[in-house]
C-alpha cells in the first residue's frame, strides 16, 4: 500500500477506536508482521495469494466475532 503499511492502518483504526473487525492482508507471509497484527487486534493475516476461498473464510469469521 502506497505511503502507509497495513500495520500501520491498523495502528490508526485502532487509535480512533474503530469497531470493524480487521483483517489484514500480506504480500511476503512475513511472521512477525503476522503476529505484530494479531496482537494488535487484527482477526486474520492471510497472504494474498490466498484463495478466494481462503479470504472468505477469513472475512467470516472475522464478522462472526
Amino acid at each position: 500500500m502506497p505511503g502507509l503499511s497495513g500495520l500501520q492502518l491498523q495502528r490508526q483504526l485502532r487509535e480512533r477506536a474503530s469497531l470493524f473487525p480487521l483483517v489484514l492482508l500480506t504480500g511476503e507471509g512475513d511472521i512477525k508482521a503476522g503476529v505484530e497484527a494479531m496482537k494488535a487486534g487484527a482477526q486474520d493475516f492471510p497472504e494474498k495469494s490466498s484463495s478466494g476461498a481462503v479470504l472468505l473464510k477469513a472475512i467470516e469469521q472475522a464478522l462472526g466475532q
